[in-house]
C-alpha cells in the first residue's frame, strides 16, 4: 500500500570497509597490513578512508601515487547494519536508493542480492522490501576492482583506440581518475554520494523540465513540462507558482488521466537573468504543487530559475561565425576549462566550490566549460553559476577516445544521458550541451579516416541529439569539441577550436597573431603550482627544477622540458627553485595576456576564448590559473586584467604604435588614458602624458595619438576611473624582455590595518616591474604589477596571523632583480 507523504532515511552512518585480499596474495602481502574493518565515510572513497584511517600515506606527496596503485586493483565491500525505521509503513513498498556508485558493484542485503550497478554517472533505485527485517539488516556494496574489470572486458570487446589507458573507455567513469596529462592515476571506488532509505508516496512528481522559450518586450513566456509517477486520477491537480521578491505568478493545472503535464506561464515584465558582466541575475522561486482532492499538498518540487534565451548562431549572412546570444544581445565569452577539483570527489566541499567560482566572476568570466573527462557535477556547482552568472559549456563525460557500441554499453550511455540533462536541465547558467571532448579531432589526427566511421561516432552525433531534443530542445548542442563543417574538426573557418599549437605543439605564444580562431574553446600554457603547495608535497632535497619528484608532479610528457624551452624564449633562465617559480609563473601570465589580447580585439570575428584550465585535481605543474590549494598564479591577476570590461591593448602598424581601447561593459566609460615612456636604461619617465576620454560600450576605439616605435624605450598605458584609480594597465616593448638591462630597484613596504583588515602598502623609487610578494604562511589580493614612481599599491593580507613583524619576512619578487646589472 503506498503512503500519502514519502519517506526517508540516509544511510550515510556507520559504515565499514573491506578490503578483498585473496585476489593475489603475493602482489599484494606487502602493501596491505591492513586490519579487517576500516571505519569508512560515506560519500567517500577507498584512497580517503584508507587516508582517513591512517593506513597509507597522502597520495599527493612525493610520488606516493605510484605506490599505492595496488589499491586500484583490489575488490573492497561497504557494509553497514540499519533498523527498519520507525516511521515507516510496515506494508508500504521501500526502496534504496544510491545518488552515486563508483562504480561497478553488487548490493546485497541481508544475503541477497538487490542489484547491480556499472555506471559512475547514474543513479540507482532497488525495492528491497522483500529482504527487509525489523532489526539489523545487514547491506554490503561489493565493488570490483576498476582496473581488473576494464582490462577484462577489454579483453571481451577488443582493443579500442585511445589516447592513455585504452581500457579506461569500457567504464562508465570518471576519465581522468585512470591518469591525465595533469592528473595522477587514482582509480577510485566507492560510495560517492548519499544514500538512503525511500517509501514512495502515493503520487509524487519525478521530473520537472523548465525553459524560457520566448522573450518579447514586456512578456516572457517559460515552458514548464511535469512528469508525475504514482496513483494519479482526475481528481488531482498541479499548482505552478514562479515569485521573486516583486513579483508573482500562479496556474493551477488539473490532471486529466496523464501523468505528464505541460504549461505556458507568461510573465510580464520579467527581470531577465543576464552572465557575469552583461546585467543582473535575477532568480526566480519556482515551486511546483502536487495536490490531491483535497487540495492538500502530497509533494513539492522547489528550484530557482532565470528568466533568459540563449542562442548558439553558428551562421550569419552566409558566413561561419560562433557566437552566443543571451536575451538577444551577443555575448562575448571569457571563461576557463572546469576539471573536477580533486582527485577524490567527495572531498570537494561547497566551501570549495565557492571560492573557486568567484575566482572565476572576479576575474571577469562568465563561461566555464565542464571538460567531458571529468563527472557532471554536483547540484551545488551549477546553483552557485546561476547566482555568480558564470554560463557553463557542459561535455557530455566522454574525453579524447573512441567509444565502444555494443548494446549493453549504448543503453547505459542512453540512461545516463537522460538522467543527468533531467538533473541539470532548469539551471538557467546551462547554455550549451556537448557531446564529447577531441574524441572526433584526434580519431582525424591519427589519420585513421573519416570521424563518421570513429566507434562512438552514433552516441554523439545521433543518440545524445534525439534525447536532447525530447527533454531540452531549447538549448543549443555541439557534437563534440573541437567541431565545423570541414573534414579537420579543428579547422579554423567554421565551429569551435583547441589552439594547441601554442605550448603542446611547442610554438611559441608570440605566433599567436596567426590564429583567427571563430571560438576558442580550449588553449594553455603551463606553470608550476605556488611555491608552498609544492613545498607540501615535495621532500627538502627534491626542490630543485629538474629533480625527479618535481617533474614527475608535471604529467604532460615533455611538459618541464618546455618550461625551459618557453622561459629561455622570453626571460632570463633562473634554476634556483624561487626565481624558477616565479619566472615562470610570470611566463604562463605573458603568454595568456598575449593570447586573449589577440582573440579579444579580434572581435567580432573571434568571439570568445576558454582558457585551459580554472584549476587543479592535486598539486602540480599544469596549465591552471589557480592550484589545488586554491591559491591563484600569477597568470590569474594577468587574465583577470584582460577580461576586465575595460582594457587596452597595443598594436604596432608601420613604425608608430597605436593604443587601442575595448569596452565590453554595458555603460560608457568616463576616465582618464595616461600614457608614460621610461627609458629602460635609466629608468626615467620621459614623458608623461593624460588625456579625459569617454568610450561607449560595445566597441574597440583607437586612442587619438600614434606613439614612435623605439627600442630604448617601454611605453606603459593606464586608463583611470573619474577618480584617477586604476581601471587598467598594459604595457609595451620592442625587444624581448630578457634582452634588456633594467635599472635596479627600492621597493618599500608598509603594513596597516583598518576595518578592513590588514594590508600592504607598496611604493617604488624606480619603475618595478611584475611585483610579486612571497610568506609561507600569508597570500596577497595582488600579483605581478607594475609599479611607477609617485604610486602606491595598496594589497590586502589574506591570512589570520599577520602582524607587524611579518613584513620583514616577505620576500619580493620583480623583473627588475633578474635584468639589473
Amino acid at each position: 500500500m503506498m503512503q500519502l507523504r514519502k519517506r526517508k532515511k540516509n544511510l550515510n552512518e556507520n559504515w565499514i570497509l573491506k578490503l578483498n585480499k585473496e585476489i593475489d596474495k603475493n602482489k599484494y602481502i606487502e602493501a596491505i597490513k591492513i586490519e579487517q574493518d576500516i571505519p569508512a565515510a560515506i560519500p567517500g572513497t577507498v584512497h580517503t578512508d584508507l587516508l582517513n584511517a591512517r593506513l597509507i600515506p597522502d597520495p599527493f606527496y612525493a610520488d606516493n601515487e605510484t605506490a599505492l596503485g595496488w589499491i586500484s586493483e583490489l575488490d573492497c565491500i561497504y557494509e553497514t547494519s540499519f533498523d527498519f525505521p520507525e516511521d515507516f509503513a510496515d506494508n508500504a513498498p521501500t526502496l534504496i536508493c544510491f545518488e552515486g556508485l563508483d562504480t561497478i558493484c553488487e548490493i546485497n542485503l541481508n544475503g541477497y542480492e538487490v542489484g547491480q550497478t556499472n555506471n559512475m554517472f547514474r543513479q540507482y533505485e532497488f525495492d528491497i522490501s522483500k529482504f527487509l527485517k525489523l532489526k539489523n539488516n545487514l547491506l554490503q556494496v561489493k565493488f570490483k576492482s576498476p582496473l581488473r574489470v576494464s582490462v577484462e572486458m577489454q579483453k571481451k570487446y577488443g582493443k579500442i583506440f585511445s589516447i592513455r589507458k585504452q581500457q579506461r573507455v569500457y567504464l562508465r567513469k570518471a576519465q581522468y581518475s585512470f591518469g591525465w596529462d595533469w592528473g595522477p592515476a587514482f582509480p577510485t571506488m566507492g560510495i560517492w554520494k548519499p544514500v538512503y532509505l525511500l517509501q514512495p508516496a502515493l503520487m509524487m512528481i519525478k521530473t520537472v523540465l523548465f525553459d524560457t522559450i520566448d522573450i518579447l518586450d514586456e512578456e516572457a513566456q517559460a515552458q514548464i513540462k511535469i512528469e508525475l509517477e504514482g496513483k494519479i486520477d482526475n481528481n488531482n491537480s498541479v499548482l505552478i507558482e514562479i515569485k521573486n521578491k516583486k513579483q508573482l505568478f500562479k496556474k493551477e493545472i488539473p490532471v486529466q488521466d496523464s501523468n505528464f503535464i505541460e504549461a505556458i506561464i507568461c510573465i510580464k515584465n520579467p527581470e531577465l537573468w543576464w552572465p557575469n558582466g552583461y546585467g543582473k541575475q535575477t532568480l526566480y522561486d519556482l515551486q511546483i504543487s502536487l495536490l490531491d482532492n483535497r487540495q492538500t499538498i502530497v509533494d513539492t518540487w522547489h528550484k530557482k530559475v532565470g528568466i533568459r534565451k540563449i542562442q548558439l548562431v553558428t551562421s550569419e549572412m552566409d558566413k561561419s561565425v560562433f557566437r552566443f546570444y543571451v536575451n538577444n544581445k551577443p555575448v562575448y565569452i571569457k571563461g576557463a576549462n572546469w576539471i573536477p577539483s580533486d582527485s577524490f570527489i567527495p572531498r570537494i566541499t561547497e566551501s570549495k566550490y565557492q571560492k573557486l567560482l568567484n575566482f572565476a566572476k572576479k576575474s571577469n568570466m562568465n563561461m566555464l566549460r565542464v571538460w567531458g573527462g571529468g563527472i557532471y557535477e554536483s547540484d551545488i556547482f551549477y546553483q552557485i553559476c546561476d547566482e555568480l552568472g558564470l554560463l557553463v559549456w557542459q561535455d557530455f563525460m566522454f574525453a579524447c577516445s573512441a567509444y565502444p557500441e555494443y548494446p549493453e554499453f549504448i543503453d547505459n550511455v542512453k540512461e545516463e544521458v537522460k538522467e543527468n540533462i533531467k538533473r541539470l536541465q532548469y539551471h538557467s547558467s546551462l547554455a550549451i550541451w556537448c557531446g564529447n571532448n577531441e574524441n572526433e579531432w584526434i580519431w582525424y589526427r591519427q589519420n585513421m579516416g573519416t570521424y563518421k566511421k570513429m566507434p562512438g561516432y552514433e552516441i554523439y552525433h545521433q543518440l545524445i541529439p534525439e534525447i536532447v531534443t525530447e527533454l531540452d530542445p531549447e538549448r543549443a548542442y555541439w557534437p563534440t569539441s573541437p567541431f565545423g563543417n570541414n573534414d579537420d574538426p579543428n579547422n579554423s573557418d567554421s565551429g569551435n577550436q583547441h589552439s594547441w599549437n601554442i605550448w603542446s605543439s611547442w610554438v611559441d605564444y608570440d605566433e599567436v597573431i596567426n590564429d583567427n580562431s571563430l571560438f576558442v574553446a580550449e588553449f594553455g600554457f603551463q606553470a608550476p603550482a605556488n611555491r608552498k603547495t609544492l613545498e607540501d608535497v615535495l621532500p627538502i632535497e627534491q626542490r630543485q627544477v629538474q629533480s625527479e619528484l618535481f617533474e614527475f608532479h608535471n604529467k604532460q610528457i615533455e611538459g618541464n622540458e618546455r618550461l625551459f624551452r618557453f622561459l629561455s624564449g622570453h626571460l632570463p633562465v633562473q634554476t634556483e627553485w624561487k626565481d624558477f617559480i616565479y619566472l615562470t609563473q610570470l611566463n604562463q601570465a605573458f603568454a595568456l595576456k598575449r593570447c586573449l589580447e589577440h582573440w579579444r580585439f579580434n572581435y567580432p570575428e573571434t568571439n570568445g576564448s576558454i582558457i585551459w584550465q580554472l584549476n587543479d585535481c592535486w598539486p602540480v605543474t599544469s596549465w591552471s590559473l589557480i592550484d589545488s590549494e586554491l591559491l591563484p598564479k600569477i597568470s590569474y591577476y594577468f587574465v583577470r586584467n584582460v577580461y576586465s570590461p575595460v582594457t587596452i591593448k597595443f598594436e604596432k602598424e608601420n613604425n608608430s604604435l597605436k593604443v587601442l581601447i575595448s569596452n565590453q561593459s554595458q555603460i560608457k566609460f568616463y576616465g582618464y588614458i595616461q600614457v608614460d615612456t621610461i627609458e629602460i636604461n635609466s629608468g626615467e619617465i620621459l614623458n608623461n602624458e593624460i588625456e579625459k576620454i569617454v568610450i561607449d560600450c560595445d566597441i574597440i576605439k583607437t586612442y587619438g595619438k600614434n606613439l614612435t616605435l623605439d627600442s630604448r624605450y617601454i611605453i606603459v598605458a593606464t586608463l583611470l576611473n573619474e577618480d584617477k584609480t586604476i581601471a587598467n594597465r598594459n604595457y609595451f616593448l620592442e625587444k624581448k624582455w630578457k634582452f634588456l638591462v633594467l635599472q635596479e630597484t627600492t621597493i618599500s613596504l608598509k603594513s596597516s590595518t583598518d576595518e578592513s583588515g590588514n594590508s600592504i602598502t607598496i611604493s617604488v623609487n624606480k619603475p618595478a616591474f611584475f611585483i610579486d610578494l612571497y610568506h609561507p604562511q600569508l597570500n596577497f589580493s595582488e600579483r605581478g604589477f607594475i609599479i611607477l614612481p609617485d604610486e602606491e599599491q595598496k594589497v590586502k593580507v589574506i591570512g589570520d596571523d599577520f602582524n607587524k613583524s611579518d613584513i620583514d619576512k616577505i620576500e619580493i619578487f620583480s623583473l627588475n632583480k633578474y635584468l639589473c646589472k
